[in-house]
C-alpha cells in the first residue's frame, strides 16, 4: 500500500472540485485532487455542450470570463474553454492528480479524518490528511465519516439528450441553409435545433432529442438511455457529411450530452441551508459566498459558512453538491456557478484552517472574509442572519 502525506485532501474532480484546488494553490499550498473518473471537469465536461454560467462573484467566474469563455450575451460557456481552464488547474506544479481512484474507507479517530483509504489501478492508497474537502457529489466522504445526512428526492435534474456538434473550416451560411431542413423540429429524433457560430468562427449546432424524460428512470434506464444517444450522434454526424454540401471535408467534433443526473444526499453541517432563506435572499453573518444568483435570476443569496462544515468531523468541508441544503434549496441553486463559487470558498478555508490543524471551524470569520474579498468574492450587500445561531 502507497502512503501519502498531504495537507489539504480533495475528493471528487467537479467544478467544485477544480475550484478549490484553484484558491487553495492561489494561496500557495499543494494539495492532492482525486477523481473517481476517467477525466476531471465532473458533469460539465461530461456532457461536451456549452453550459448556462449563471451569476456568482467568485475567483473562477473570473478566471474563466478573462479566457472569454463567455460565448453569447445568455452567459453560456463554451466547453473548450471549460476544459483550457480545468486543464490549467489540474497541471499546476501544486495540484498531484489521482484519477480512477475511489474512496475506499475513511478513519475516523477523535472526531477527526485521520486517514483515507482509496483504491487506484496501482492498488490501494493511505492518505494522511490535515484537512479533507469532499466534493464528491454525493456526500460519500462526510456520510462514511458518520455525518448525518438528508436524502435527495432521488429525481434532480434530468438533462434532454442534446447531440453536440462542433464544425471547424465550413461555410456557415450554406450549413444554416442546409441543415435546419436535415433537422427540422419535425422530424422523428430531434424536438429542437440551435445553431449559431461562436466567437472563433466555429459552427456549434444543439439538437435537443425529442422525448418524455423523468426524473424516475432506474439505473439500467439511464444507461440504456445514454447509449441511444451515442447511437444517434453517429447518426447525425453522417448525415451531416452525407446531405450538406460542402461538409464532407469539414472538421466535426462529436459530442453527447443526455443523462439523468439524480440528486444525492446532502450532509447535514451546522447550518442546513433551507428554500425558504435562498428564496428571500437572506444574507449571512458567516457568509462563505457573498453573492450568488439562483437559477432563474431573481434572487441574489449567500451561502453561510455554516452549511460547509459538519458538527461531527472537525477536519472536514463540504462543497458543490454535497453542501448541507435542503433539496428545494439545491434545486434553486446549482448550476455551474454554485459549484465553482462554493468550491472557492472551500478551498480558502480549508488552507486558512492549516493555521489550526485543520480545524475548519476555528478559523476567524473576519479574516475569513478579508482573504476572500481578496482573492474576488464580493462580501453581501448587507448582513441579517448568522447560521451559528440557527
Amino acid at each position: 500500500m502507497e502512503n501519502i502525506l498531504s495537507p489539504i485532501v480533495i475528493l471528487g474532480g467537479g467544478a467544485a472540485g477544480l475550484a478549490a484546488a484553484s484558491m487553495a494553490v492561489r494561496m500557495g499550498q499543494h494539495v492532492l485532487l482525486a477523481e473517481r473518473e476517467a477525466f476531471f471537469g465532473g458533469q460539465y465536461r461530461q456532457a461536451g455542450a456549452e453550459s448556462m454560467m449563471g451569476f456568482a462573484s467568485c475567483q473562477s467566474v473570473t478566471e474563466l470570463r478573462s479566457l472569454s469563455a463567455f460565448s453569447d450575451s445568455e452567459g453560456r460557456i463554451s466547453f473548450d474553454i471549460y476544459s483550457e481552464w480545468a486543464d490549467s488547474i489540474l497541471l499546476h506544479p501544486k495540484v498531484d492528480t489521482l484519477i480512477h481512484t475511489s474512496l475506499s474507507s475513511v478513519k475516523v479517530r477523535d472526531g477527526e479524518i485521520s486517514r483515507l483509504d482509496l483504491a487506484s489501478p496501482q492498488g490501494r492508497i493511505s492518505v494522511k490528511p490535515e484537512v479533507v474537502i469532499d466534493a464528491t457529489g454525493t456526500g460519500m466522504c462526510a456520510i462514511s465519516a458518520g455525518v448525518p445526512y438528508l436524502p435527495g428526492d432521488g429525481k434532480g435534474l434530468v438533462m434532454p439528450p442534446v447531440l453536440c456538434l462542433t464544425a471547424e473550416n465550413a461555410d456557415r451560411e450554406l450549413f444554416l441553409m442546409k441543415g435546419i431542413g436535415i433537422f427540422h423540429p419535425e422530424s422523428d429524433l430531434f424536438a429542437e435545433i440551435r445553431t449559431k457560430t461562436d466567437r472563433n468562427g466555429k459552427i456549434r449546432v444543439n439538437l435537443v432529442r425529442k422525448g418524455n424524460y423523468s426524473g424516475d428512470l432506474s439505473a439500467k434506464e439511464s444507461s440504456g438511455l445514454q447509449i441511444g444517444v451515442r447511437r444517434d450522434i453517429r447518426q447525425a454526424e453522417e448525415m451531416i457529411r452525407r446531405l450538406i454540401p460542402g461538409m464532407s471535408e469539414a472538421e466535426l467534433i462529436p459530442f453527447s450530452y443526455g443523462y439523468l443526473l439524480p440528486e444525492g444526499p446532502h450532509p447535514s453541517g451546522c447550518h442546513v441551508l433551507s428554500e425558504e432563506e435562498v428564496s428571500s435572499g437572506t444574507v449571512f453573518d458567516d457568509w462563505a459566498v457573498g453573492r450568488l444568483r439562483t437559477n432563474d435570476g431573481s434572487v441574489c443569496c449567500s451561502l453561510p459558512y455554516g452549511s460547509f462544515v459538519t458538527r461531527e468531523i472537525r477536519n472536514l468541508i463540504l462543497a458543490g453538491r454535497c453542501l448541507s441544503m435542503e433539496s428545494g434549496a439545491f434545486k434553486k441553486l446549482r448550476g455551474l456557478s454554485f459549484s465553482l463559487a462554493s468550491g472557492n470558498a472551500a478551498g480558502c478555508a480549508a488552507v486558512l484552517s492549516l493555521a489550526y490543524g485543520g480545524r475548519v471551524k476555528k478559523i476567524d470569520m473576519e479574516y475569513f472574509h478579508e482573504a476572500l474579498s481578496d482573492l474576488g468574492m464580493a462580501a453581501p450587500e448587507k448582513k441579517h442572519s448568522d447560521s451559528s445561531d440557527k
